[in-house]
């Protein structure tokens, strides 16, 4: 009796022993996801979707109102007509601002929160199907990917859409196997803002018709229906406004169509992130999809589960793919990010289930070199090549640190000087970078510069300003001189031509997406348009911006120069 005691005692010991080291572990990886996350969280500048953010910092916004003489709802409207994302985050972020700031670190702070907030949420979601070492095993997967961190570290909405994504899902659930009125309101207030977060959380929405074929939860499809109704009917306020974003992507997004390989690539990035070669794309790509059919296969006969992650991470997936194919391209990597956390979930399972450590060991080792040389290469800033972008990572960019040029242009600038942008994203830099306020010593002019002839004169432009003030404005094929440098003056809402000696001193602006592209035609027709009239007093060239001042000469000025 006193040796099944003995023996009782220490099994006990070792089962306590071992939920103390799960714990340990658990919070060590808490506090290294934390620590990664707020690392470096300011090395790069804000780049141009999160510009697009900073103007709905309350400074800015509250700025460009007055300035434009109405009101910041009429303006954040106007915002909105124009972009093509759901509101919530912005209007967060703007009140997060009123508190916090609109520095890059302050923005960048309220998406750590949420994807840290996302992590702990998803470890309550997989205890729902899988036991604990799994449900550890997956959180790992989540803490270090480094397209987690990516978003974590940016300015966006997509950390906040994964928090109440996982959210939303983990209330489903729970409300589907307890049935309790609490968590169907819970669901029903998360997919509510879910959908204001991000628009591919409404294929999610609908795949949760999908477990209600399972016998157990065909009793609960009438409730499902009408809290799903009511959700959309509390998106129907915003509906006008959707449309309007819809139709300005139909025929004209910048997306690339998906190709063959897109849902493999897109599950491969979820794991081991961007900042990865063609090679590592190879290698990974079917390693990791076959430890996620083994996950799957190890499900055995939980039906339920194997159809409700399955379908909760492919029906999203596969529906955002036919509909770029049959309508107009939308599929984006960043925007599955809600569903990356059913991929970790299969993966883990496959992982734990290796039964022999022989298999196991060298099978965790290879997944763990393959998310840190993930994570090192985001780190140290490496990005693959640009011809491989439209495969392996569509819109994204290499993240830059503009503050050289920036500085550059701060200790030379003079009261009257002009900042001249010759395209949207160095127009975007600019404008956030050299407010007003921010230089009350030093009074200058930002402008738009174009040239008709190249048809790039920005459209969303003049959309923005129609909306705010009664603008005299021409469509471009109605410019009479299509030759000459014209501008967009932002403050006083107004267009003019760059007549000779009509500014002093120009500060011209241009930028390029990515290494090897060069600056755009109407940019570089800018440069020759003002190297004309104009003489070069210094010019400078700091990652993929060129910056270069010039000053009106007289004519008797120029001769002079000449001799």
């Amino acid at each position: 009796m006193k040796q099944n005691e003995i023996k009782s005692n220490i099994e006990k010991n070792k089962v306590d022993k071992k939920k103390a080291w799960m714990k340990i572990l658990l919070l060590g990886a808490l506090g290294a996801g934390i620590f990664l996350r707020l690392y470096s969280l300011g090395k790069f500048s804000l780049w141009y979707d999160e510009l697009i953010t900073a103007q709905w910092g309350y400074i800015d916004l509250s700025t460009f109102a007055y300035n434009a003489g109405c009101s910041q709802i009429k303006t954040m409207l106007s915002y909105l007509r124009i972009d093509q994302q759901p509101p919530l985050y912005y209007l967060l972020i703007y009140l997060w601002s009123i508190v916090f700031g609109e520095t890059a670190y302050a923005l960048r702070i309220f998406s750590v929160i949420m994807n840290i907030l996302a992590g702990i949420v998803f470890f309550k979601f997989a205890r729902l199907f899988v036991e604990k070492n799994t449900t550890i095993c997956a959180v790992l997967l989540f803490v270090f990917s480094p397209m987690q961190m990516w978003y974590a570290q940016e300015a966006r909405t997509y950390s906040l859409s994964v928090f109440l994504g996982i959210l939303m899902m983990y209330f489903y659930i729970r409300a589907l196997r307890e049935n309790k009125p609490l968590m169907w309101k819970r669901y029903l207030f998360t997919g509510i803002l879910s959908i204001y977060s991000n628009y591919f959380l409404i294929f999610l929405i609908l795949s949760f018709a999908v477990p209600l074929l399972l016998k157990e939860n065909r009793r609960y499809f009438k409730k499902w229906l009408l809290y799903t109704i009511v959700i959309f009917l509390f998106f129907m306020p915003y509906l006008y406004i959707f449309v309007t974003q819809f139709k300005s992507i139909i025929g004209f997004s910048w997306i690339a169509s998906p190709g063959p390989k897109s849902i493999l690539i897109t599950l491969t990035n979820f794991v081991i992130g961007y900042n990865n070669n063609p090679v590592q794309y190879f290698i990974f790509a079917p390693f990791l999809i076959s430890l996620f059919l083994y996950g799957l296969f190890k499900f055995g006969r939980n039906k339920s589960a194997i159809l409700t992650l399955s379908t909760f991470l492919f029906f999203p997936l596969v529906a955002s793919y036919l509909f770029s194919k049959l309508i107009t391209n939308i599929y984006l990597d960043r925007a599955f990010l809600p569903f990356s956390f059913l991929f970790y979930l299969f993966v883990a399972n496959g992982v734990m289930n290796i039964d022999k450590k022989v298999f196991r060991i060298p099978i965790c080792l290879f997944l763990v070199f393959g998310i840190s040389a993930g994570s090192v290469n985001y780190y140290k800033g490496y990005f693959p090549g640009d011809r491989d972008q439209e495969i392996y990572h569509m819109g994204v960019h290499k993240k830059r640190d503009y503050s050289k040029a920036l500085r550059f242009i701060a200790e030379n600038i003079s009261s009257g000087d002009v900042l001249a942008c010759a395209d949207m994203q160095a127009n975007l830099i600019i404008g956030v970078h050299f407010r007003p306020y921010k230089y009350p010593s030093k009074i200058t002019r930002h402008i738009r510069v174009f040239i008709p002839k190249y048809n790039k004169m920005p459209l969303w432009i003049v959309r923005r300003l129609n909306h705010l003030k009664n603008g005299e404005w021409l469509p471009i094929s109605d410019y009479e001189d299509k030759e000459t440098l014209h501008f967009v003056e932002f403050r006083k809402v107004k267009v003019g031509e760059v007549k000779e000696g009509r500014f002093r001193r120009i500060w011209l602006i241009s930028s390029f997406w990515d290494d090897g592209w060069g600056i755009e035609a109407d940019a570089s027709a800018a440069r020759e348009y003002l190297k004309e009239k104009y003489k070069v007093i210094c010019s400078l060239h700091r990652e993929n911006m060129f910056i270069e001042l010039y000053e009106f000469i007289e004519t008797g000025e120029k001769k002079a120069s000449e001799k």
